[in-house]
């Protein structure tokens, strides 16, 4: 117990200056802060991990994976994959695919956000890193302080959607367009909000509002805008 209270401790000491960092020097600051207690979590994580994505490769292939961060579970009944469907049976019917061989990955078990669950929000920091730098995450969809936690300051892993978009889709979507604000001023697009989409309301999703944004380093770049598109009803 005398550990749990330790480590619990550490963790509410160290929210407020969590808050004012980057989200490179995020990371080092959890690899510097909690090494010692979280040494074994990331082990763990990253075993977890490699076991999952063998079991992947073995027995479907993955065409899209998308991260829902911070959306409210504690509204949702025990059908919990009815909520990540929501967000892949369609594309996966439009894309022809029976969901079994080809998937349209959606994976809903993150939390980022320290004030309410801190040990959680550290949990998924490490494990969407983790994914992020084995550029195993495609698509994120989540609120804007998840957005934050990605791009901010002048480190941002989200593309610039001016590089991935035609000029005629962003005008029209212009009313939907979330920026990322540097430290000089800087403004550039990366995400658009998705709230009143047929697809993000018929899936019950919670996290409000959703925003979906593309990691700059996915592989499935050509799927991610597809999907993208397809929410916003343009295919």
């Amino acid at each position: 117990m005398s550990n749990q209270k330790s480590l619990k401790e550490e963790i509410k000491e160290g929210r407020g200056k969590f808050k004012e960092l980057s989200f490179g020097a995020k990371i080092g600051y959890i690899k510097d802060y909690y090494s010692i207690h979280i040494l074994a979590v990331v082990i763990l994580i990253i075993a977890v991990f490699a076991i999952y994505r063998t079991y992947q490769e073995q027995n479907f292939e993955t065409v899209l994976y998308t991260v829902l961060i911070n959306n409210d579970k504690s509204v949702w009944d025990e059908d919990e994959d009815k909520y990540s469907k929501g967000l892949s049976d369609p594309f996966e019917a439009y894309l022809g695919i029976d969901g079994k061989q080809k998937r349209v990955v959606v994976d809903n078990s993150y939390i980022l956000d320290y004030d309410k669950d801190a040990e959680m929000s550290v949990y998924s920091a490490e494990s969407l890193v983790a994914m992020f730098y084995g550029s195993h995450i495609d698509v994120h969809i989540g609120n804007r302080l998840s957005l934050d936690y990605f791009c901010q300051d002048n480190d941002c892993f989200f593309y610039d959607l001016r590089e991935i978009f035609d000029e005629e889709f962003l005008k029209r979507h212009e009313a939907r367009i979330e920026y990322c604000t540097f430290t000089d001023g800087t403004q550039i697009p990366i995400a658009f909000d998705i709230s009143n989409s047929k697809i993000a309301q018929e899936s019950e999703i919670t996290v409000s509002p959703p925003l979906i944004a593309v990691f700059f380093n996915t592989k499935r770049l050509d799927t991610a805008v597809e999907y993208i598109r397809f929410i916003l009803d343009e295919l």
